[in-house]
């Protein structure tokens, strides 16, 4: 079966794309993807009332997913705590930040001080969540996979890891003629910090059915067929599409704020 993918390397490219491909809707070359009945709310999950509307919504700050973000990063505070490299304890025979009685009586260097904890490079983990949902998922629950891919990225990060962030779609039948496609942006690599205020509108529902759905029409420039008006049934990641994204964490099927907390709370136990 043919496989067509695209795969961004920031949120960046992928807007770029997007923005291509408006433009071309602009011209009447692909209406399927300008303001009309592809964006309208009740589908995408928010109100733009022009092209430009959407751009801004993408630069700013997302107030009902940093809500969601901080409410089950809080909740799963209590339950699972990540853990640091513990501090060494040193004995001295002049100073310290203390005297062990212990080790007086026997004679020993007793005053107690902390040194730091042996340097090791920080771990490399991938944090995958998956966008692809059915036309009729309500755009409110097409978030829970992103923030709780946000929230662990942040508890592992706290623990000392380093996380890469992605986002993908994978669909069957996206393109006429058939075939599968892949679709992935990066959200933050190893080196960059989570800045979740103006990243996580990256995964929000509104942000895949607008920018992620441009994104499709773009691939005619690569001598791809056009996609179907459907754009595909979402399906799971192949063994070998795992492999080449070097995925630690696959985040799938998580719609609701229960799913999410079991999702966090079960992967971060994993890695802490």
């Amino acid at each position: 079966m043919k496989r067509y993918e695209q795969n961004y390397e920031s949120i960046d490219g992928l807007l770029r794309t997007a923005k291509a491909s408006m433009k071309l809707a602009g011209a009447g070359e692909e209406p399927t993807v300008g303001f009309g009945e592809r964006c309208r709310e009740e589908f995408v999950g928010r109100k733009f009332e022009a092209e430009q509307d959407l751009y801004t919504a993408v630069a700013s700050p997302w107030d009902e997913g940093l809500a969601l973000f901080e409410k089950l990063r809080n909740n799963i505070a209590d339950i699972v705590r990540p853990r640091r490299p513990r501090r060494r304890r040193k004995f001295r025979e002049d100073e310290g930040d203390g005297v062990c009685p212990d080790r007086l009586n026997m004679g020993q260097a007793y005053w107690e001080g902390f040194g730091k904890p042996p340097r090791q490079a920080a771990p490399m983990i991938t944090v995958a969540c998956d966008m692809a949902t059915s036309a009729g998922m309500r755009s409110e629950s097409i978030c829970w996979r992103g923030v709780s891919a946000f929230v662990i990225s942040d508890m592992l990060e706290d623990a000392g890891y380093r996380v890469r962030l992605v986002a993908y779609s994978a669909t069957d039948n996206a393109l006429k003629g058939g075939g599968q496609n892949l679709l992935t942006y990066t959200i933050k690599d190893h080196n960059s910090p989570l800045n979740t205020s103006s990243l996580i509108n990256s995964v929000s529902g509104w942000f895949y059915r607008t920018i992620c759905f441009a994104a499709y029409f773009q691939q005619k420039a690569k001598g791809w067929p056009k996609p179907n008006t459907s754009l595909g049934r979402p399906r799971p990641l192949t063994s070998d599409e795992i492999d080449d994204l070097d995925l630690d964490v696959d985040l799938s099927g998580i719609w609701n704020e229960d799913d999410a907390r079991k999702a966090v709370e079960d992967t971060v136990s994993r890695f802490c």
